[in-house]
């Protein structure tokens, strides 16, 4: 039988074919993402993107550093028994420090008959205006922060929560400008602007019928400037001025403070580990771990600042 002719485009077709499946080949055996990275990337991600009026800027301040390995959970307390009416909600509203507590507190909160909203709005407290100076730099302030009280109420309508945990004070230690001019809460002007601003958020707190509880702010330790000393905004006296005001504010309302400043700042000094267990991710935030530590402590608290007060009892008739 003789030899078939040449067929040219049959050639073309199957080189063409060859390189396709080479290539294929190629690519199918370049590694992916290892577990290790697609697990690191996966704990980036935050539970909840619900920040206030805004999603957070990429270039916000404060934003949580990345977790610290796992620690050993503390050992759960006995939950009590949950009435017929269910769990109560207590929701965590404030700055970036309510955000990082509520992430560690909501997975034990069941323990002690609560649910937990997060609130908490990245790089805003309850004071306003600027310029302020932070870690450094001096920097612009966000409009978003400013309309605070609408964040704050849009929150109060979407969750209707039993208790509210207000938890500010990182923002107010920063030195800014205010009514023209460059200030700070060593400044009785100042001071009084702030706590003004502590009455408002406890008052719009309660509007709605909640049971409010004020958190203590703690110590802190963002970093050291370059001669080694600690920035304004982390001067302890700072703090024991916005924890004097918050007292204060709390007083007037008839509100009780949680003095969560004072269990993560034992001796009154800024630590950054309890029991071992590493509590605050970069000077300010709580890590995940820390709710693990803080949960124990604190529910049983506000256990008893939810409860709803007892009727008044009728006063007997006097006997003659």
């Amino acid at each position: 039988m003789g030899r078939r002719p040449f067929n040219g485009g049959r050639w073309a077709r199957a080189t063409q074919l060859a390189a396709v499946m080479g290539l294929l080949s190629f690519l199918s055996a370049i590694p992916g993402p290892s577990p290790t990275v697609a697990a690191r990337s996966a704990s980036h991600l935050p539970d909840r993107l619900e920040l206030g009026l805004a999603v957070a800027p990429p270039d916000v301040i404060d934003e949580p550093a990345p977790e610290v390995a796992a620690a050993p959970a503390a050992a759960p307390a006995s939950a009590p028994a949950q009435g017929p009416a269910g769990p109560q909600s207590v929701m965590l509203i404030g700055d970036s420090m309510a955000y990082t507590a509520a992430l560690g507190l909501a997975p034990r909160s069941g323990e002690w008959g609560f649910t937990v909203a997060n609130e908490g709005i990245m790089g805003c407290g309850v004071v306003r205006g600027g310029p302020f100076r932070y870690f450094g730099a001096e920097r612009d302030f966000e409009a978003r922060c400013d309309a605070w009280p609408a964040a704050w109420q849009a929150a109060l309508d979407r969750n209707r929560p039993d208790l509210v945990a207000i938890v500010v004070g990182r923002w107010e230690l920063m030195d800014r400008v205010h009514d023209g001019r460059w200030t700070n809460v060593f400044d009785p002007a100042f001071a009084a602007y702030v706590e003004a601003e502590f009455d408002q958020a406890i008052a719009l707190a309660a509007s709605g019928g909640s049971r409010v509880a004020v958190f203590s702010t703690p110590y802190y330790q963002r970093g050291l400037t370059p001669s080694g000393g600690l920035f304004p905004e982390d001067d302890p006296a700072r703090v024991d001025i916005v924890n004097a005001l918050l007292r204060s504010a709390a007083a007037r309302a008839g509100v009780p403070v949680v003095d969560v400043g004072g269990w993560l700042s034992p001796g009154g000094r800024y630590t950054p580990t309890l029991g071992g267990v590493k509590v605050r991710s970069d000077g300010v935030h709580l890590t995940r771990q820390a709710g693990d530590l803080l949960a124990p402590w604190l529910f049983p608290q506000l256990q008893v600042v939810g409860r709803p007060a007892p009727p008044p009892q009728p006063v007997p008739d006097s006997v003659a």
